[in-house]
């Protein structure tokens, strides 16, 4: 995986920014799908969407399939053209 350094996005990723559920967490399903709900989006301590058993169930997930990968590879596009976020790891 990426890992972008957001903090010239505090506006957005800070606390109370639209975005601020993102920072420090692997997004990439959540970015993908357009899914916002806590088992679309990485828990803060792994690289993948998160797996707490009390949070999430097989019907909570959101598949991905071509759609959903070519919407991932243009959100990479945009992080990794876009000045603000620098790529760190």
């Amino acid at each position: 995986g990426r890992v972008y350094d957001v903090t010239k996005g505090d506006k957005y990723y800070g606390s109370g920014g639209k975005y601020h559920l993102f920072a420090g967490r692997d997004v990439t399903q959540a970015l993908a799908t357009g899914c916002l709900r806590e088992s679309c989006l990485g828990s803060m301590h792994s690289e993948s969407p998160s797996t707490n058993a009390e949070t999430d169930s097989d019907s909570d997930s959101v598949p991905m399939n071509d759609k959903t990968l070519k919407e991932g590879k243009k959100w990479l596009a945009f992080f990794e053209t876009h000045d603000r976020d620098a790529h760190v790891g």
